[in-house]
């Protein structure tokens, strides 16, 4: 791990890497010289370049098995960049467009234009907006990756080449395609890592399939749907495939999408700044070691480099709780990440006793979330490491109530049956046999909570 050049020559290692067969991966961060990393690991090896140390946990669970089952015989070259960007520039767009053989040439050909313009209205770069393009036919087809092109020039050019798939109109295998496919790290996407992603689905007539599962599979993944109906305006139709109603747009064909689309260029296909009050409840029970709290510490403070907090639209406080539970920090007490692994250093402590898992949700929906703006989207993220001492039966109703978003993380030891109960009316569950794995529900929790509301969550483990 370095965090600039190096001083002096590392031309020598690669040799001597492969002559003591030792596997090298190389992680520079922030100012590391890119070149270097690259020649270190000329003979084999992995190098990553992080823009940020907190971007650490994203490559853990690569480097155990690489390093655990990877003998250094076997290692090529390879290189992963992760970057953190502030805003929502840094969002996957995918397009899945009507490529059945109900559209005419005519009319695909006015697809790429539509596709074209919007594009064209995008800061597209490996850093700041990505997008990949699924063609809807009896067989759907993945035509472009976010990692295909490096520009926007040569993502222009591909978009100019498409061709339509033919067949019936099988919009429900592209959207599960796309969900099992596309939104994947070896193709570009960057869920995993918090970024935002769209899907802008353009149609021109009714699904020859069923939508629901793979629009139910991009909803849990926290991703948000638009779907526009080019000549088609069945407004069930299409709000069974958007995230919510409001996403549903209408034209009388495809020529006038062309001509009205202007407004869906630039600026306004980003998601403008979201108001979002997100609260940690922490088991600090008789179950959970000092060093597991630091884990959950380190997890807590990397989802605030994510949230981008601001007292204007993401707000987030920490809970923790034994017998009784205590605010460890308030909604509206820290602004930045650092200032919160420092509040956390002196009082995320082991405090022993019972697990009162439903006193504690109690607490946190009615005396924190409930009292915040009705136009922010609220979630809890409870994370507890034993079955609870006290019933949480009550707890879907109130987070139904509250319009309250409940992400249930049961470690270790907790009882899958409550984590259930828990989520009943809405929310996830996720049951983990190690606090490490807490850092793989990052990007994923990012994205639900702050732009699914409670009414759309479903039960997800």
């Amino acid at each position: 791990m370095t965090s600039g050049p190096s001083s002096d020559s590392v031309a020598p290692i690669p040799e001597l890497l492969q002559k003591n067969v030792v596997s090298l991966f190389a992680v520079g961060v922030k100012s590391s010289d890119l070149k270097q990393l690259q020649t270190l690991v000329s003979r084999g090896g992995y190098y990553y370049q992080l823009s940020d140390y907190s971007l650490l946990s994203m490559i853990q669970s690569q480097i155990i098995i690489k390093a655990l089952y990877l003998p250094a015989t076997t290692v090529v070259t390879t290189g992963f960049q992760y970057k953190l960007v502030p805003g929502n520039r840094d969002a996957d767009v995918v397009f899945i467009v009507d490529g059945s053989s109900e559209v005419s040439d005519a009319n695909f050909a006015l697809v790429r234009t539509i596709v074209s313009q919007i594009i064209a209205g995008l800061d597209v770069a490996p850093d700041a907006t990505r997008v990949a393009l699924v063609t809807v036919g009896g067989t759907p087809r993945a035509d472009i990756s976010f990692n295909s092109f490096p520009g926007k020039a040569e993502l222009l050019a591909a978009v100019g080449k498409l061709a339509p798939a033919g067949g019936p109109r099988n919009l429900g295998a592209a959207l599960q395609l796309v969900a099992n496919s596309v939104l994947k790290p070896d193709k570009g996407s960057r869920s995993q890592l918090g970024s935002t992603t769209i899907v802008y689905t353009i149609l021109g007539g009714k699904p020859a399939d069923d939508v629901t599962a793979g629009a139910t599979l991009l909803r849990g993944m926290g991703v948000l749907v638009s779907a526009f109906g080019a000549g088609y305006q069945d407004s069930s139709v299409l709000s069974s495939i958007a995230t919510s109603s409001s996403q549903v747009f209408t034209w009388s064909s495809f020529q006038d999408l062309v001509t009205k689309s202007s407004s869906l260029t630039g600026n306004s296909l980003y998601l403008p700044k979201r108001k979002a009050s997100v609260t940690f409840v922490v088991d600090t029970s008789s179950t959970i070691t000092a060093d597991e709290l630091k884990v959950v510490k380190t997890f807590i403070v990397g989802m605030a480099h994510r949230l981008n907090l601001a007292p204007d639209s993401v707000r987030l406080s920490v809970v923790s709780y034994g017998a009784n539970c205590q605010k460890l920090v308030g909604l509206a007490e820290i602004n930045s990440p650092k200032d919160l692994e420092a509040k956390l250093g002196s009082v995320l402590v082991p405090t022993g006793g019972a697990t009162n898992t439903g006193k504690a949700l109690t607490y946190t929906i009615t005396d924190l979330l409930a009292k915040e703006p009705e136009d922010a989207t609220k979630s809890v993220v409870l994370i507890t490491s034993g079955p609870s001492s006290d019933s949480v039966a009550p707890i879907a109703e109130l987070l139904q109530k509250h319009v309250v978003s409940l992400f249930a993380v049961g470690v270790k030891s907790s009882d899958v049956k409550q984590l259930q109960t828990l989520v009943s009316r809405g929310g996830y569950y996720y049951q983990l046999s190690d606090y490490s794995l807490l850092f793989r529900l990052q990007g994923q929790m990012v994205n639900k909570a702050l732009y699914l509301p409670a009414s759309y969550v479903s039960d997800l483990a």
